[in-house]
């Protein structure tokens, strides 16, 4: 998977790949994230790479997003959305030694089975929204910049903590969409199938309205 703009790479084993490849020596968690923007340091006139194996919470990854910028006090950040059975990993892209940030999205550790299928991010408000099949509702990740809020991180760590909160749809979801600009003028489109109807959802007071 690459980024929009080219400059990141994430090599993974997709699922179509984990049955012919199921091995003990295959970890189906191992990824190798690749920088074109930044030169190696054991030889600056290749790209950075770096490999990394993301924490399981018992789950395969199914599919990567990449965000655009994401404006931190510590510098814009791009970073890509691992999207696995009943949870989704956060990745910085522009810091790839720091941890991974695992977001489960079952209240219970056992009896659950999403399948999260889409993400979409929202910079002006640092939000990320993930759908999930056969879901009502949509998945709020809210991402609170560490340093603005007075604290200093360190590496490993990260800059931004992820707290997970619901949008109320009524129905289940088949899309969404993001349109409007500015914090203030954001809104998220939710499209649900067997309503037949338009949620229009604002992030700020997470009240939605349908338009049939």
């Amino acid at each position: 998977a690459q980024s929009d703009n080219g400059r990141f790479l994430v090599l993974y084993h997709p699922p179509t790949g984990q049955v012919q490849n199921d091995t003990a020596l295959s970890n189906p968690n191992e990824m190798t994230l690749v920088d074109f923007e930044t030169p190696s340091l054991a030889d600056p006139s290749k790209p950075s790479v770096t490999p990394k194996t993301i924490r399981s919470l018992g789950g395969v990854p199914s599919l990567i997003q990449f965000s655009p910028s994401y404006p931190f006090t510590w510098g814009p950040r791009t970073l890509a959305v691992v999207l696995s059975q009943n949870y989704v990993t956060i990745l910085d892209l522009n810091n790839p030694d720091h941890t991974e940030i695992s977001v489960p999205l079952c209240p219970q550790s056992s009896g659950c089975n999403l399948t999260p299928v889409q993400a979409v991010f929202d910079p002006d408000n640092l939000n990320i929204y993930v759908r999930a099949s056969g879901v009502k509702d949509i998945y709020q990740i809210k991402l609170t910049d560490l340093v603005a809020a007075g604290q200093t991180p360190t590496p490993p760590g990260n800059d931004f903590l992820a707290s997970l909160s619901m949008l109320a749809v009524g129905s289940t979801a088949a899309d969404m969409a993001l349109y409007g600009s500015g914090k203030e003028h954001t809104r998220l489109a939710v499209a649900s199938g067997d309503a037949r109807s338009l949620v229009i959802i604002n992030p700020h007071t997470k009240i939605g309205r349908a338009h049939v």
